[in-house]
């Protein structure tokens, strides 16, 4: 299973040109990833899910 996710960093703080230059050419903005096994799912979510900042900000201090 491939799961495919795109994000848009400062999105807030784009302007209406570059927010167009962006959405324009989202192929070349795409992040794959290849799904393997649960382990995968559990590190997806703990990455973007809302409700895992705390469990994120803990997981990040391990590579300060």
């Amino acid at each position: 299973v491939s799961l495919v996710a795109w994000t848009i960093q400062g999105l807030g703080t784009s302007t209406s040109k570059e927010g167009k230059e962006y959405f324009i050419d989202l192929d070349k903005h795409k992040k794959y990833f290849v799904w393997v096994d649960e382990k995968d799912g559990d590190a997806i979510e703990l990455a973007f899910s809302r409700k895992k900042i705390e469990a994120r900000k803990n997981w990040l201090r391990q590579f300060e």
